[in-house]
């Protein structure tokens, strides 16, 4: 039984799994009926070597009748899967070499029944004429196939084990009694060369599936292609001293086929079988045997080129332009880690209530990101491996309209920020495209770190800027009080002097003033004390504290209780604060209107007015930072930071938005306090 067992019979078996790809690629239209003819005859043929261990000396006419018959059949399939394309002139050709293969197998077929013999030399010669129709309908084909990569390469296999098969043939003519070598080794060719067919159908794409491909090798596969054929002549020289052994000490070589074809066997199914096996050989060919549709190496200097000059725009505004631009993108949004939450921070298109949106810092779609690393292709199904993690989108991603992609900018496993980008024109994702866009985004996040990094450094360098710069206002404090005291001491004397009681009252309005204006721009570094505070009582406080400026507030409420916890003096200055600066930006004739809400257990607090309002880009990059004013001959500028700082400590929020020449609204969010709350 076992010998039966032999290398033949190994590649027959690998053969036959080749002809069920076959039959499964022309079941699913991919390939024509011939290709799975040819592979079945060839299993046969195979097996018809299998008990005489593929010893050819073509004596008898069937065995070179099975030949011939191989290679018109060959024949045969590659001229089916010739393309609609080609000349007229070469399929003429290719006709005549076909018909002439044909009427040589039959001639092999009948002459035995006619009385005529064919010696051992003659067969040969035979085999190698149709060896050489082969491989010359072999090269028609791959050079005629050129968009189709499964035709490429069912193409070179075929050329590999002609090409030996010409070798052999060529060989048998002058010595035909001692190849057995030469015969194992031509079954370890068609074993591995069927193999790699078998393969390359299942993970290679057709010509109606992917763009022309130029076949070209990445320096990494050049590097590891030389170590390998290194390693394939070393086990060469072991496999031909293991015909030395074999002459010694058995058949050990059987053994090792029959590992080699269950091996073979084993991972065509397992190709077959799973998705995710095919999908990464798919990656691999593709990255290291064909030319890329991107440069990386230009992709990387022109991004590094583009940040590294000094840009009056945001590097949130640049890094959005370079991704869209990178990938043909129509327009696009950046969200930037902000404390807890990523906020919105600039978009090439006005998309509504998404740009005012923030993305919890804590939610499953940022940690998919961050563990996972994962870009959302949204177009996908969940049942597609791109889009396993689609059940993660936040509510407000089938909003945006013709989204295409949403891409993190992670660096050292922390995500920066992450874009989302639209295409009119939806394009399904490549792996190239997937690549890129991680390795833009590491470079854009690294970059949008340092900025954030880089702020924090000055706001912190102008806060102790801040504190030496109270020192003096201490000592201005100080004059002040020596002029005041100086007014007290002579009241005695000058009390009747009319001229005397006029210049007094002037120099204390005047001090009065001064000290206001200071005590507004100074933060108190004393503990302070929560307490319940009653907010209509704290605003009308602050309506009061801005009396003498106009436009006069008017004011409304929608709620019963509008209790919170905070320190009444620290409140009421903040809101004071954001009234006298709604005041000072509105002209007399303009509005004021502060709004006041309660909602389940939160309390909405909107001062809102009609004066001359603030860019978008003032708001984004300056109103929250100190020390920036719009008022350039009043003030410090870091009013509104401490409001928000302070309104943060109360774990509230303060939210603006802003249209220069139609106003300005400030929302201040506040947590309600009731006697259940803990």
């Amino acid at each position: 039984m076992l010998s039966w067992i032999t290398p033949f019979f190994g590649a027959s078996i690998i053969s036959v799994s080749l002809a069920f790809v076959f039959a499964i690629q022309f079941y699913r239209k991919r390939s024509c009926y011939s290709l799975t003819l040819a592979a079945l005859f060839n299993s046969f043929w195979l097996f018809s070597l299998s008990p005489s261990d593929g010893n050819l000396n073509f004596q008898g006419s069937l065995s070179l009748f099975f030949e011939c018959m191989h290679y018109s059949i060959w024949i045969l399939a590659i001229s089916r899967a010739f393309p609609e394309s080609s000349s007229q002139e070469q399929l003429k050709v290719h006709q005549s070499i076909f018909w002439l293969a044909w009427g040589i197998t039959l001639s092999v077929c009948l002459l035995p029944y006619l009385g005529i013999t064919i010696n051992p030399a003659l067969g040969s010669l035979l085999a190698l004429g149709l060896t050489f129709s082969t491989i010359w309908c072999t090269e028609k084909l791959y050079r005629f196939s050129s968009h189709d990569r499964q035709i490429k390469m069912l193409s070179i296999s075929i050329g590999i084990l002609l090409f030996y098969d010409l070798f052999y043939h060529s060989y048998s003519m002058f010595d035909s009694s001692n190849k057995v070598e030469l015969t194992h080794l031509r079954a370890s060719v068609y074993l591995a060369a069927c193999f790699i067919m078998a393969i390359g159908l299942m993970v290679l794409p057709g010509s109606h599936e992917t763009p022309p491909s130029t076949i070209k090798l990445s320096q990494k596969a050049a590097f590891y292609g030389s170590t390998l054929l290194t390693s394939a002549l070393l086990l060469t020289l072991i496999f031909l001293g293991g015909y030395y052994i074999q002459s010694l000490s058995g058949s050990w070589l059987n053994t090792l086929f029959i590992f080699v074809t269950f091996t073979a066997v084993f991972a065509i199914v397992t190709v077959y079988t799973s998705r995710k096996v095919r999908a990464e050989i798919v990656v691999f060919i593709n990255k290291h045997f064909y030319s890329h549709v991107y440069n990386y190496r230009e992709e990387w200097l022109k991004i590094s080129n583009i940040l590294s000059q000094n840009s009056d725009r945001s590097p949130y505004e640049l890094s959005l332009e370079i991704m869209t631009k990178a990938f043909n993108c129509d327009h696009g949004m950046i969200w930037v880690k902000s404390d807890s939450s990523f906020t919105p921070k600039f978009s090439t298109k006005d998309f509504g209530d998404i740009n005012l949106l923030a993305e919890p810092a804590d939610s499953e779609f940022v940690n998919c990101m961050i563990h996972h690393d994962w870009i959302f292709y949204p177009a996908a199904t969940c049942s597609e491996e791109i889009g396993a993690h689609n059940n993660s989108l936040p509510a407000w991603a089938p909003d945006i309209p013709d989204l295409w992609i949403i891409s993190p900018l992670l660096t050292n496993n922390e995500v920066i920020a992450f874009v989302a980008l639209t295409r009119i024109q939806d394009q399904r994702p490549t792996w190239e495209d997937l690549d890129l866009l991680r390795t833009i985004g590491s470079q854009l996040a690294a970059h949008i770190k340092l900025h954030i990094q880089e702020e924090k450094l000055e706001e912190q360098l102008q806060l102790n800027v801040y504190n030496k710069l109270s020192s003096f206002v201490m000592h201005d404090l100080n004059n002040l009080i020596a002029q005041q005291d100086l007014v007290v001491k002579n009241a005695d004397k000058h009390i009747s002097n009319p001229a005397f009681v006029a210049d007094a009252i002037s120099t204390v309005q005047n001090s009065v003033k001064r000290m206001k204006a200071l005590l507004y721009k100074l933060k108190s570094n004393k503990p302070e004390d929560l307490e319940q505070t009653n907010l209509q009582k704290v605003i009308k406080q602050a309506i009061q504290h801005n009396i003498n400026n106009t436009p006069h507030p008017e004011l409304s409420y929608s709620g019963s209780d509008f209790t919170v916890l905070a320190d009444k003096e620290r409140l009421m200055m903040s809101i004071s604060h954001l009234i006298k600066n709604a005041q000072d930006a509105t002209p007399d004739d303009g509005n004021i209107f502060i709004d006041a809400t309660q909602t389940g257990n939160k309390i909405y607090l909107v001062i809102r007015d009609t004066g001359v309002g603030m860019s978008s880009t003032f708001i984004r990059d300056k109103l929250f930072k100190p020390f920036e004013s719009t008022k350039t001959d009043l003030g410090m500028g870091i009013g509104v930071y401490l409001t928000r700082d302070y309104i943060q400590q109360l774990g509230g929020n303060l939210a603006v938005s802003s249209q220069p020449g139609k106003g300005t609204t400030f929302k201040i969010e506040l947590a309600h306090f009731s006697d259940t709350y803990e």
